[in-house]
């Protein structure tokens, strides 16, 4: 099949509306690849498979896939792989020391009495206005006293932080929607040849993601949109707990502002690692597939979807 026989649907044909075309929520459409890591190294493995395909002679304009630049793209989503991954044990340890000082085995080493019975003797000090031993732990009480009416900053920046995730989530798994709607390329053709249909498909403005084969599909979900769900839900939970074992409203704040920064790692090493011309190819490439985002007119797009977001975010506060 030629490299130029596959379709594309006229601009004016994205004027009309989406039940004439599509009878699915779900719509055939070309959708933009994320300038991170993991789209550098899914666009770097398409041109791989449409060189090894197609020849050298019929590479696109994006250039044959070397031995180097494979190897690079691999290694900068390695890379920022292994940082989220540090940051999430980073987390997870940190969790385990804050929670443990607020545990009954720990008040019973340290203060030879659990924190139920520490907190009503702490009580009974405070109500008789007279100091009681440990002092660090009756100040550490009244900190928290001061900061009593401001008890509802805690549920702001958790779901702050919750609100944070859902979205690197959401992207995440509409990244494995887009690529299992993209077209199936058969591995032989009707004569039982090798199929070299293009993966790829060039126009004026654009370059397109037209078809990839079966195994293709499956190395793409499990390298990019599985990592980056996996590595986000285990982030949120460890995130929040983070969060939540605050012992200070300030302290909170300025941790809710710092994780900001931990979520955009992917983004961050793709702008430090790749070159203005890999950025620019990110930008150009869109992946041609069936399953692109619900047309605005849809039900999806009519409060359904805001009103599923808003129950994900309400339920995990209060599992959390």
């Amino acid at each position: 099949r030629d490299l130029h026989s596959f379709p594309t649907r006229r601009s004016s044909d994205l004027l009309i509306p989406s039940t004439i075309h599509d009878e699915c929520v779900l719509r055939n459409q070309a959708v933009d690849l994320q300038e991170d890591t993991y789209s550098w190294l899914l666009l770097t493995l398409v041109k791989h498979w449409h060189t090894q395909d197609c020849g050298v002679e019929r590479t696109s304009v994006l250039g044959e896939v070397t031995d180097t630049s494979l190897w690079h793209a691999t290694f900068v989503w390695a890379f920022s792989v292994v940082l989220e991954l540090c940051v999430v044990v980073f987390f997870w340890v940190a969790n385990i020391e804050l929670g443990a000082k607020v545990s009954d085995e720990y008040f019973q080493q340290k203060y030879h009495m659990g924190v139920h019975n520490a907190a009503k003797a702490l009580q009974q000090a405070a109500a008789d206005g007279v100091a009681y031993t440990p002092p660090d732990i009756l100040q550490a009480c009244a900190q928290q006293a001061a900061w009593a009416n401001m008890g509802w900053i805690y549920y702001v920046t958790l779901a702050f932080w919750l609100m944070t995730m859902v979205t690197e989530i959401k992207e995440s798994v509409w990244i494995a929607i887009h690529i299992v709607g993209v077209q199936n390329k058969p591995a032989y053709d009707e004569n039982g040849q090798r199929n070299r249909s293009s993966l790829l498909y060039e126009d004026a403005e654009h370059d397109q993601i037209v078809c990839l084969q079966t195994w293709h599909k499956g190395l793409l979900l499990f390298i990019v949109p599985a990592f980056r769900i996996v590595i986000g839900l285990v982030l949120t939970y460890t995130g929040a707990t983070y969060l939540i074992l605050s012992t200070k409203v300030t302290e909170m704040v300025v941790k809710t502002v710092a994780l900001q920064f931990v979520i955009k790692m992917d983004n961050v090493a793709a702008e430090s690692l790749l070159t203005m011309g890999d950025l620019d190819e990110l930008r150009r490439v869109k992946i041609r597939t069936n399953y692109g985002h619900p047309h605005r007119d849809s039900v999806w797009d009519k409060g359904l979807g805001g009103m599923f977001y808003i129950a994900i975010i309400v339920s995990t506060m209060v599992v959390l």
